[in-house]
């Protein structure tokens, strides 16, 4: 990975141990363990746009942010469940966001 990547991939780490975090079935606050997810992967999003508006048109860049847009749209859905929480959707979010990550 690029060196200009490596912030990213940091925001990208963070994201993931919080999603992790929301599996752990140990976590007595699930909701605030989804709510610190959801803020790691905008702070990744934001990022990543700033870089798209600055005119970083690398492609990594680009598909990095479509790949977090996916990831984010699952785990804001997994916290509207009729019951519960969409545990299903978390662990979804959290394997593409490793591949992602693994990949770079």
């Amino acid at each position: 990975m690029g060196e200009l990547m490596a912030p990213l991939r940091r925001r990208g780490d963070a994201a993931l141990a919080a999603l992790e975090a929301c599996l752990d079935e140990r976590t007595e606050k699930l909701s605030e363990a989804v709510a610190e997810a959801v803020r790691r992967l905008v702070a990744l999003r934001d990022d990543l746009i700033e870089r798209r508006r600055a005119g970083d048109g690398a492609a990594e860049v680009k598909d990095w942010l479509a790949r977090t847009n996916a990831i984010l749209s699952s785990v804001v859905g997994a916290e509207f469940p009729i019951k519960g929480l969409h545990r299903e959707r978390i662990e979804q979010a959290a394997g593409a966001l490793k591949a992602m990550l693994a990949a770079a």
